[in-house]
């Protein structure tokens, strides 16, 4: 069965009650690794056959920088102390959870996208399927500098 199978493209009218129409995929992996990407793609092929598209950013549901964890930094290069984002506490899970849910009554795929899915059941539960990207330490290294020379100029 592909991915597109049975996905309806509205509601039923005779109804007035709604029902969850869209699938949900998740795309998880480390980062730098082109989940965003991916999602982008994905996004353009579905809507070129006119199914409707919901993209959801783990990086959206960040807690405000009051509620997310501090850790500090005491070395001779640098001194003072850094937000912890590169946890699951950072963010807001019952939003993301709401967000999935909510978007599939409405879109017939909702794409979820984030370095930390696969760490929460109910989030890939959710899921009907997940693809998981992964990086070479040599493309990683590559990707890192390329984006922190973008963020220079």
């Amino acid at each position: 069965m592909s991915f597109t199978n049975d996905v309806h493209c509205e509601n039923d009218e005779k109804s007035n009650d709604l029902h969850p129409v869209g699938r949900v995929l998740g795309i998880a992996g480390c980062t730098n690794s082109g989940k965003t990407t991916m999602a982008e793609i994905l996004t353009k092929m579905l809507i070129e056959e006119n199914f409707t598209v919901r993209v959801i950013h783990q990086d959206e549901f960040f807690h405000a920088k009051e509620k997310v964890e501090k850790f500090c930094c005491n070395n001779k290069d640098q001194q003072g102390f850094f937000y912890n984002y590169d946890c699951k506490s950072a963010i807001d899970h019952e939003k993301l959870i709401y967000s999935i849910k909510t978007n599939t009554y409405y879109y017939n795929f909702v794409i979820v996208e984030g370095n930390m899915l696969t760490e929460w059941t109910d989030v890939i539960e959710l899921c009907d399927r997940v693809i998981f990207l992964m990086l070479d330490q040599v493309l990683k290294e590559f990707s890192c500098k390329c984006r922190r020379a973008l963020l220079v100029i």
